[in-house]
Order: structure tokens, then C-alpha cells, then sequence
């Protein structure tokens, strides 16, 4: 079957799926913090501050806007490894688990794009080991295909964690 284009609209995220107004985003960077966090506001719908230690870099963050929610398997890589003949529902359901989704600084998360483990690591043997964990359960969980380069990257780093 032909891949239709990839549309990240068709994937939604950042939902507010317990109607508590914190989006997913919001979510992570509550559960995530290593202290309590700040709101904008008395409604404490947006974090602006709390800390986070990006889980790509090590890189300690106390400012929500530097910290970016990163799709451990990126939308637009799961879309081209089968996921583009999902549900919405299924599609929804990725993007927004929590087990796809790290605190990052987003300087990184930029340099990470939507490359695959072939073509982006984190800085750190630590943090490559427990991100290629999470890649791996991803994979099984949502049975996505996986590009022979980044099995071959996968396999390697996780035979020395």
C-alpha cells in the first residue's frame, strides 16, 4: 500500500483527556518535575515552572517554555512504519502515551527531529540506554515496523546497558 503523506493534524495530541484543563503536555511536566511545579495561572492549567532534567542531554531545566515533550518514537517516523494505516483512535492513543512521551531541552529535541536511533542518540550511554528501552516497548506495544538501520543501532547499545 501507498504511504499517504504524513499530516501531523491526524494525529492528535496534546489532549486534555481527564477534563481537568492540563493538556498532556501539561501532564508531563507535572509527573515529570522534581518539584512542584508553577502555573500561569490560579487555574493551573500551564506549568511555567518546575525542574526537569532533559532526558536526552541530562541538561537540568527549571523554565516550561525550554523544555519541549518529545515523542520518544516520533509522529511522522511511526506514520511511515505502518502506523499511517491506523485508526484516529489508535494514532490519538500513540501520541499522546505516556510511555512516548520525555521532558526534553528542546534545543535537542530540534537536533532530534523525527530521526529514528540511527540517526540520533542521546548525549550520554545512561540516557541512550534507558531512551532505546523505551523505543523498543514502543515498537512491540504498537507493532510498528522498525528501518533495519535503526534495529542494527538498537541491538548494538542495548547488548552493552
Amino acid at each position: 500500500a501507498e504511504v499517504d503523506r504524513y499530516d501531523r493534524q491526524d494525529w492528535r495530541h496534546w489532549i486534555d483527556q481527564d477534563e481537568d484543563c492540563q493538556n498532556t503536555r501539561a501532564e508531563v511536566l507535572i509527573s515529570e518535575s522534581q518539584v512542584g511545579v508553577t502555573f500561569a495561572t490560579s487555574r493551573k492549567c500551564r506549568v511555567i515552572k518546575g525542574s526537569w532534567r532533559g532526558a536526552l542531554t541530562g541538561v537540568l531545566l527549571s523554565d516550561a517554555s525550554d523544555v519541549d515533550i518529545d515523542h520518544v518514537i516520533p509522529l511522522s517516523y511511526a506514520h511511515k512504519n505502518g502506523g499511517y494505516i491506523w485508526s484516529t483512535s489508535k494514532k490519538e492513543r500513540f501520541a499522546n502515551d505516556p510511555l512516548n512521551l520525555l521532558s526534553v531541552y528542546d534545543v535537542e529535541n530540534r537536533k532530534k527531529s523525527d530521526k529514528g536511533p540511527f540517526g540520533y542518540m542521546p548525549s550520554t550511554k545512561f540516557l541512550a540506554c534507558s531512551y532505546l528501552e523505551r523505543w523498543q516497548k514502543l515498537a512491540i506495544k504498537y507493532d510498528l515496523n522498525i528501518a533495519s538501520t535503526d534495529i542494527a543501532v538498537i541491538r548494538k547499545i542495548i547488548s552493552t546497558c
